[in-house]
């Protein structure tokens, strides 16, 4: 509708643009560096992880888009990435819990062995005597 040479400005449906087209545009070009640095790191990590593993392992990436919108049409845009890698492996303990609550390395229910003669060589060196059958030859 008109008002003397004012027309109202109508919105005109335009349909969704290509996300990769606007994804080049966020902060200059720099989140699609940043993504795809970050992607190459931790395929790089996961490979490394999967050498070691039977069962393969997962890892993630995130983009988070923030957005505001002014009350004028301007719209800023912020970004953050994500990157989950696999916990690192490290090996199992096994503890006993003590009739105290507290944790031990050995079993409380474990018989002991007697104590052992330690067999450890000293720095002293002694001599062979011979035997009686290396003596007569």
């Amino acid at each position: 509708m008109t008002t003397g040479d004012q027309m109202e400005e109508q919105p005109q449906e335009e349909g969704p643009r290509d996300f990769a087209v606007f994804l080049r545009q966020v902060a200059d070009g720099q989140c699609l560096i940043d993504l795809s640095s970050e992607l190459h790191e931790l395929m790089l990590t996961l490979r490394e992880e999967a050498a070691t593993s039977k069962d393969g392992v997962n890892g993630s990436l995130s983009l988070e888009l923030k957005f505001k919108v002014e009350g004028n049409g301007v719209v800023g845009n912020t970004y953050l990435i994500k990157r989950k890698e696999p916990a690192k492996r490290r090996p199992n303990s096994v503890f006993w819990l003590t009739g105290g609550g507290n944790l031990t390395a050995q079993n409380p229910r474990q018989l002991q062995i007697p104590t052992v003669r330690d067999v450890t060589p000293t720095s002293e060196e002694r001599e062979v005597e011979p035997t009686t059958a290396e003596r007569d030859v």
